[in-house]
């Protein structure tokens, strides 16, 4: 069983994937659940044998990007599969249309073609966690403010927590992210990869330290953020003080300099990514 959760702003998309595999007896960690174009991310659920198929179909296609991705998948699907395993499969996948990153998802067993795009998305056994996490935040007045990079990070890795409640969901995440219209991946050490360019996987130790660097730097901003939401419910009870806005006032700050550290971060990260693969740096 699997989570993605991707979510999609003016000008980057990410796209968070777990690596647990399940059955009724067993589990395993560390599948790669995300596939890599070179201006697309895709991820799958469901059956492990089918998305490794759906990868391996992908690597042997001939040249394909975000335009042509959606009718490959379906071809795939139309060519590759009997029509009773189209239940065994979900696609969720990170891509442009019209200039501008998309979320989509794509799920043959119950519909002919892609989902219409959309800014935020998810599949798998975990998605109902991530869902209701995301549902509550709305009605609760907690929005995903901004759509720059650093604000989808900092609301998909609180979104993916929630994910975390799921039995079938494992913390071994890759991140796939869309900037510049280019992918970058990362993710945990621990991760089988298989699917990538020939360097990355050679160099996928130093690829998760970045990784572990972000995400450190996530889960502090999100620690920062709790504990300014417990100062300030204390205004439930009337007793909100001028020590618990000075908290939050510290906490603020903290954030602001969390999130300046995390910019640098994702920049050390991409740049070191680009130099890699010997392509030009994001400006």
């Amino acid at each position: 069983m699997t989570c993605h959760a991707g979510m999609a702003g003016q000008n980057s998309a990410f796209l968070f994937s777990d690596s647990q595999g399940s059955t009724h007896d067993e589990e395993a960690h560390g599948y790669q659940k995300q596939y890599i174009g070179s201006d697309y991310l895709l991820g799958y659920a469901g059956s492990v044998a089918i998305g490794f198929a759906a990868f391996e179909w992908l690597s042997e296609a001939d040249d394909h990007d975000s335009q042509t991705l959606p009718a490959l998948l379906q071809q795939f699907v139309n060519e590759e599969l009997r029509p009773a395993a189209y239940d065994s499969i979900q696609f969720i996948f990170a891509l442009h249309k019209n200039g501008s990153p998309v979320i989509q998802t794509y799920m043959p067993g119950t519909y002919l073609k892609p989902a219409s795009p959309k800014g935020f998305g998810t599949i798998g056994s975990g998605s109902t966690f991530v869902y209701r996490m995301h549902q509550h935040d709305a009605r609760a007045g907690i929005a995903a403010n901004g759509t720059a990079p650093i604000d989808i990070l900092v609301a998909m890795e609180r979104l993916t927590r929630a994910a975390d409640q799921s039995l079938t969901v494992d913390s071994q995440y890759m991140l796939g992210m869309l900037w510049g219209g280019r992918s970058y991946v990362t993710g945990d050490a621990d991760l089988g990869i298989r699917y990538a360019h020939p360097k990355l996987i050679e160099s996928w130790p130093a690829a998760s330290a970045h990784y572990n660097e972000m995400m450190g730097l996530l889960q502090a901003i999100r620690g920062e953020t709790q504990e300014a939401f417990r100062q300030f419910s204390k205004i439930r009870h009337e007793t909100l003080s001028q020590s618990d806005l000075a908290s939050m006032s510290t906490a603020n700050e903290s954030i602001l300099q969390l999130r300046q550290d995390l910019s640098h971060r994702a920049a050390q990260f991409t740049n070191w990514y680009d130099d890699l693969l010997g392509r030009p740096r994001l400006k």
